[in-house]
C-alpha cells in the first residue's frame, strides 16, 4: 500500500523487493532494492526517513533513497511500522514486538506467534496495540509503554480470541473511553469491538474471513470493514459503532483485504479481488468503480487535492483524480451552437444529506450521433469536485446528497459528443449557483433494556439500580 509524504512524494514496496519514490506526476524519483519482498506500508518520520520491513529485515532510508540501514537482525518483517514520539514500533513473524528508538534505548517484547499485522499507539493512552499469531489462534495485547530509560515495557492484557489475525486493530479517536474504541477483524469472519482494557463490547459475524483494517466515519459513528465470502465474492459493511448493528453491505464486488479509507467528505474507497477499486458515498451506494489489471490487495492513500493512490498486482501504481472527466477542462467559455441548461438545482435550494435530489437539465438542439453528460458537485463552492454520474439519453439523474453541512455547495455538467467508452469533442457546460446541505444526525440506536436474575422488582434496590440503568 502506498504512503504519502509532505512534499507529495508517494512510496510503495513491492514484490520485487525494491522501494519506490514517485513524484506526483507519476514518473520514478528514485528506487532502493532490499531484497526480500516488501509487504509491509512505509512508514515516513518528520526527519523524511522512510521505514520499512522486508521478508529478509527491517530497512531505514533517507528521503533520498540512500542508506538502506537494516536494523539488527530482525528476520522477516510484514508488519507496517508506525510511529509514535518516542520511537517506531513493528513486529517480527519470530514473535517480538520491536521499538526502534527516536534516541536511544529501545526495546523488544517477545510473545508467541509471529505479527503480521501493524500495531498501533493512540498517543494519550500510553499503550501500544498489536496483534499476533500463535498456531491455529490470534491474540490481541495491550503493552504498556516505558515512561523512563531502564524501565521494561509491561503487559497490560492479552485476549486469546480463537481465529488467527491479519487485521490490524484500529482505534477510533472519536470514542467515549467506556464504549467500544478499538476494532479488530478475525480470519474466522468476526469483527469485534473492545473498550482500551480488552472487554469485548460487542462481535458481529460476517463472510468468511476479514483480513481487512476497520476505518472510522469522520465523527466517528460508523465502522467500515471489508470482508471476503468466497473466491469470488466479498463486500464492505457499514456497522454502528456503539452496538455493532449493520447499516449497510456493499455486496457488488468480489473479495476485499484492502483496508477503507474516508476523504473529507465521507465518501469510502477500497479495493478488491475482483481487479476493481471502487468509491462508495456515505449511504453505501457506489459513487465509482474502476478496472486495473490485476487483483487489489493495496489499500489506499489520499493526497491533499483529492488524488486517490492505490497499488495493484498488475505491478502497477494507480493515480485516479477526485473525478473522470472524459473531456479537456475549459479555462475559458466553450464556444459552441449547443447549449446545456442546469434546471434543477439552480441555487439557493436547501437539500437534506442522506435523501435523493432529482438533477434536471435541458439542451438547445443536439448534434447527430451519441451524446454525454458528465455531472459533478462541490462542497466548497467550486474548488474541489467529484464525480457524481455519466449519463446518456436523459435529462434528469436522482442523485444521493452526500450527508455533510454546507452552505456552498454547486452542480455542474459537462456535455459533449461520444460516450464513456469513446468520447469526443466538449460541446457545452453549465453550473448551478450555490445551494446549502443541511446533514442529517444519525439516529442512535437505544440500547435494549436489561434485566437481572438476581434483582426481582420486590427487591428493596430495584428502583434505584433500573434508574442507574437507564441513565447508562
Amino acid at each position: 500500500s502506498p504512503v504519502l509524504g509532505a512534499d507529495g512524494t508517494i512510496y510503495i514496496g513491492s514484490d520485487s523487493g525494491k522501494l519506490f519514490a514517485v513524484n506526483p506526476d507519476g514518473s520514478k524519483k528514485w528506487e532502493f532494492n532490499a531484497g526480500g519482498q516488501i509487504h509491509s506500508v512505509p512508514a515516513i518520520g518528520d526527519d523524511g526517513n522512510i521505514y520499512f520491513g522486508t521478508t529478509e529485515n527491517f530497512y531505514v532510508v533517507d528521503q533520498n533513497g540512500n542508506g538502506g540501514t537494516p536494523f539488527g537482525d530482525c528476520g522477516t518483517v510484514l508488519s507496517s511500522p508506525c510511529i509514535e514520539l518516542d520511537g517506531i514500533y513493528f513486529g517480527t513473524e519470530t514473535g517480538r514486538l520491536v521499538c526502534v528508538p527516536m534516541g536511544t534505548g529501545g526495546w523488544a517484547f517477545p510473545v508467541q506467534g509471529g505479527i503480521p499485522s501493524s500495531p498501533i499507539v493512540p498517543f494519550q493512552l500510553g499503550t501500544v496495540y498489536f496483534c499476533s499469531n500463535p498456531p491455529g489462534k490470534g491474540v490481541l495485547h495491550a503493552i504498556r509503554i516505558p515512561q523512563q530509560m531502564g524501565e521494561d515495557p509491561q503487559l497490560l492484557w492479552s485476549k486469546d480470541l480463537g481465529a488467527p489475525i491479519y487485521s490490524s486493530p484500529s482505534f477510533c479517536p472519536q470514542a467515549e473511553l467506556g464504549s467500544a474504541i478499538l476494532f479488530v477483524g478475525f480470519s474466522d469472519g468476526w469483527l469485534r469491538g473492545f473498550d482500551i482494557y480488552g472487554s469485548l463490547a460487542w462481535e458481529e459475524h460476517f463472510g468468511t474471513s476479514i483480513s481487512s483494517t476497520p476505518a472510522f466515519s469522520q465523527d466517528g459513528v460508523w465502522v467500515y470493514v471489508g470482508v471476503y465470502s468466497g473466491t469470488d465474492r466479498g463486500g464492505l459493511t457499514a456497522l454502528d459503532r456503539y452496538f455493532g448493528t449493520e447499516k449497510w453491505t456493499f455486496d457488488q464486488c468480489g473479495p476485499v483485504y484492502s483496508s477503507p479509507c474516508v476523504d473529507k467528505n465521507g465518501a469510502i474507497y477500497f479495493g478488491s479481488l475482483d481487479g476493481k477499486v471502487y468509491a462508495l458515498n456515505p449511504d453505501g451506494t457506489k459513487k465509482w468503480e474502476i478496472q486495473t489489471g490485476g487483483p487489489v490487495y493495496s489499500s489506499s492513500c489520499i493526497g491533499e487535492d483529492g488524488t486517490l493512490y492505490i497499488g495493484s498486482t498488475d505491478g502497477k501504481l494507480y493515480a485516479i483524480g477526485s473525478f473522470f472527466m472524459p473531456f479537456p477542462i475549459p479555462t475559458s467559455p466553450v464556444p459552441s451552437l449547443f447549449k446545456v441548461h442546469l434546471l434543477a438545482p439552480l441555487g439557493g435550494e436547501t437539500l437534506t444529506g442522506g435523501e435523493n435530489f432529482p438533477i434536471k437539465w435541458s439542451v438547445d438542439s443536439s448534434p447527430s450521433g451519441p451524446t454525454l453528460f458528465v455531472l459533478v458537485y462541490s462542497l466548497d463552492g467550486g474548488t474541489t469536485w467529484d464525480q457524481i454520474a455519466a449519463v446518456s439519453g436523459s435529462t434528469s439523474y436522482s442523485w444521493p446528497v452526500p450527508n455533510v453541512d454546507t452552505s456552498k455547495a454547486r452542480i455542474r455538467i459537462y456535455w459533449g459528443t461520444g460516450t464513456l467508452e469513446s468520447p469526443g469533442s466538449l460541446l457545452s457546460l453549465d453550473e448551478s449557483g450555490d445551494f446549502t446541505i443541511v446533514s442529517v444526525s444519525p439516529t442512535t440506536i437505544p440500547p435494549p433494556p436489561l434485566s437481572f436474575p438476581d434483582v426481582p422488582s420486590s427487591y428493596w434496590a430495584y428502583s434505584e439500580i433500573m434508574k442507574l440503568v437507564e441513565e447508562g
